[in-house]
């Protein structure tokens, strides 16, 4: 299951995708239902893994900062959460969130969006 911050994580991903030029963190506040200061802490986890970049001065916003293909899903879901702790109590969950990380690893973002696009390249 994806934590809100990891929804509002591909929700900003896909602004910033869908916009011909730099978004600014107001415009995705514009057009979602959270804070400014939520978008601006998700925004920076983003910026530090290397996700999106910031263009600063007039026209500036952010972009994404590489090709979608190098960039693993790891770096966009689960951007704010420490590192899956095991649960002893439920083999099931333990084996399906390491499952799930092993393959993020090697799925890009590109990937996501082409399998959700039906595009063939990103």
């Amino acid at each position: 299951m994806l934590s809100n911050r990891d929804q509002l994580a591909l929700i900003m991903i896909g602004e910033i995708v869908k916009s011909e030029s730099a978004v600014t963190l107001q415009s995705i506040c514009d057009s979602i239902d959270y804070s400014i200061s939520y978008i601006e802490k998700v925004a920076g986890e983003l910026r530090r893994k290397g996700v999106i970049e910031g263009i600063r001065g007039p026209g500036g916003g952010y972009i994404i900062a590489k090709d979608m293909s190098n960039i693993p899903l790891t770096d966009v879901i689960f951007t704010s959460q420490r590192p899956l702790q095991p649960l002893a109590k439920d083999l099931l969950i333990e084996r399906s969130e390491w499952f799930i990380r092993e393959y993020m690893k090697n799925a890009s973002l590109g990937d996501l969006l082409r399998k959700f696009s039906g595009a063939t390249s990103a």
